[in-house]
C-alpha cells in the first residue's frame, strides 16, 4: 500500500505484514538471526474497519531482506546489534522494532516490586518506562507445544518458571523521551525520494511480554500521527511469538562488512 492511496479523510486504511525472525544461538549472550518469507498481506474482506479491504493492491511482496544480523544482549536487555554496513535505513529500522519485542529492559533481580518506574532503551529513544511484572502458576496445555522452554535458577524465594508464567506490562510516554527518535514502519514506496519526510509522531506506546516454560510472546501497540502532505491518525501494533525450535542447520551465517548500531530508529551504522 502507498500513502497515495488515501484520498479521502474518512479513509481507514489497513496493512498486515507477516515474516518469521529465525535465530540460532552465536555466542551465550549473541543470537545469530535474519528474517524470512516476509509479505504483506490483504486485509481481510470482513474487517469492515478497513476501507482498502476490497480493493487493497500491495506494492510488493517483499518487505525486508534476508540478510543476516546478530542482537547482543546484556542483563537488562538488548545491549546493541550488529548488521551490514550496506544496510538500508528503512530495513533497518524495522528491525529494531521487531527484535526490540526481545528487549526486558530492567534487570529481574533489581527490583522485588511488581510495579516500579526505570529507563530504557527502544526504538523510541531513552524513555521513563511505567512497570508491572507479575507471576501465575501455569494453566496452559502442557502438551500443545513441541518444545520446551529451559530457564536458569532463580532466588529461592521465587516461584520458578517452569512452573509459572511471567507477564511484563510496560507504558510509556513517547512524547517524554530524552533522545527521542523518529521513524516510520512502512514499505520502500513511501520511505523513497518522494516521501523521504513521512515519519510517524508517536503519542501513546504500550507493551506486553509473557514467558512460560511452554510460550512466549511480545507486542507493543503505539498510537500517534502520521506525517507527511497532511497529518494521518496511525495505530501499529507489532507482535512477536515462539513458533517453534528445532536444531540448526549448516554453519552460522556471515554479515558482509559488519558494523555496530543501537536499538534507536535513524541512527547511524
Amino acid at each position: 500500500m502507498s500513502l497515495a492511496n488515501i484520498v479521502d479523510e474518512r479513509d481507514n486504511f489497513c496493512s498486515m505484514i507477516r515474516s518469521e525472525l529465525k535465530c540460532r544461538p552465536k555466542h551465550s549472550d549473541t543470537l545469530s538471526c535474519y528474517i524470512a518469507n516476509g509479505r504483506i498481506v490483504r486485509p481481510s474482506a470482513s474487517d469492515t474497519r478497513c476501507t482498502n479491504r476490497r480493493d487493497f493492491v500491495p506494492i510488493s511482496d517483499r518487505f525486508v531482506g534476508d540478510d543476516p544480523f546478530e542482537i547482543r544482549f546484556n542483563p537488562r536487555g538488548i545491549e546493541n546489534l550488529v548488521v551490514s554496513r550496506d544496510i538500508r535505513r528503512r530495513e533497518l529500522d524495522m528491525i529494531r522494532v521487531i527484535v526490540g519485542q526481545l528487549n526486558v529492559g530492567f534487570r529481574m533481580e533489581e527490583n522485588g516490586r511488581d510495579r516500579f518506574v526505570t529507563m530504557e532503551n527502544s526504538s523510541m529513544g531513552h524513555c521513563e518506562v511505567e512497570l508491572k511484572v507479575s507471576r501465575a502458576r501455569y494453566e496452559g496445555d502442557v502438551g500443545q507445544r513441541e518444545f520446551e522452554i529451559i530457564f536458569e535458577p532463580e532466588p529461592p524465594d521465587t516461584t520458578p518458571l517452569n512452573a509459572a508464567s511471567l507477564t511484563i506490562d510496560k507504558v510509556r510516554q513517547p512524547t517524554q523521551c530524552h533522545n527521542r527518535r523518529i521513524y516510520f514502519f512502512g514499505n520502500s514506496e513511501d520511505f523513497s525520494l518522494g516521501n523521504s519526510g513521512v515519519f510517524m509522531n508517536m503519542t501513546t506506546s504500550t507493551s506486553q511480554m509473557y514467558i512460560s516454560n511452554r510460550e512466549m510472546y511480545s507486542f507493543t501497540e503505539t498510537t500517534g500521527e502520521l506525517t507527511s502532505s497532511k497529518l494521518m491518525p496511525m495505530y501499529q501494533k507489532i507482535s512477536l511469538s515462539l513458533q517453534g525450535i528445532t536444531a540448526a542447520r549448516g554453519p552460522l551465517p556471515e554479515i558482509r562488512r559488519p558494523a555496530s548500531t543501537s536499538l534507536y530508529s535513524y541512527a547511524d551504522v
